[in-house]
């Protein structure tokens, strides 16, 4: 018989209270890959494999998974209650929120990389960020391998590059199992005129000149 026959047969079977189609389910590695992905973790055991292989497809598995209290614990239920917020009227805003994320960040960039990281962990409540300074002489050792960065890549869960400079470059090159890890973010600019401080460049050296205020000018 063809297929669409075998069908009909399984069909008349099943209202003759005979015999019923066997349940494709899931496959053992599907289950697997959803725990690492929604647990963090792989199952605890064969039966728990066995348990939720009888769910009938991934989108089955994905809410059951998120369902659990496991999910809800890692996920949203961290809670962070921040200090009261004092409004120009004397009033209190709310500032309690809640994270979805305890994750690790490793920022690298210019002057702007601190800010970036602060304003990481104001709007989770949860995440860690750590600042590189991509000056010229950070990315020199780099570069050369006199400063290993190996231990930050390695304890961060997310490391954001700004898109100037080698960092990505020297990532790819000499810390490929990183790679994955890395989201690049741009450089902010406002191109309209106001006060700011500025670099001045010596281009027969390439180093910062240096003012009253090190290397930095107010213009």
């Amino acid at each position: 018989m063809g297929r669409s026959s075998d069908k009909r047969l399984w069909g008349l079977r099943s209202l003759l209270g005979q015999e019923q189609e066997p349940q494709k389910g899931l496959s053992r590695e599907a289950v697997i890959r959803g725990f690492q992905r929604f647990l963090g973790r792989d199952p605890e055991s064969e039966a728990a494999i066995a348990a939720h292989q009888s769910l009938p497809d991934e989108a089955a598995l994905a809410r059951c998974l998120m369902g659990s209290q496991e999910y809800a614990q890692k996920q949203y239920a961290t809670t962070v209650a921040v200090s009261p917020l004092t409004t120009t009227s004397g009033l209190t805003a709310d500032a309690r929120r809640h994270t979805t994320s305890n994750l690790r960040f490793l920022v690298f960039g210019n002057c702007q990389a601190p800010q970036i990281a602060r304003l990481i962990e104001a709007m989770t409540g949860g995440a860690k960020a750590s600042v590189i300074d991509a000056t010229r002489a950070t990315i020199a050792r780099m570069r050369s391998g006199d400063q290993d960065i190996s231990p930050q890549l390695a304890e961060n869960d997310l490391i954001l590059t700004q898109e100037f400079g080698e960092v990505f470059h020297i990532i790819e090159q000499r810390y490929p199992e990183a790679l994955p890890k890395v989201r690049r973010y741009p450089s902010l600019q406002f191109n309209a005129y106001h006060p700011d401080i500025v670099y001045v460049v010596d281009k027969a050296t390439g180093a910062h000149i240096q003012g009253p205020m090190g290397g930095r000018f107010q213009v």
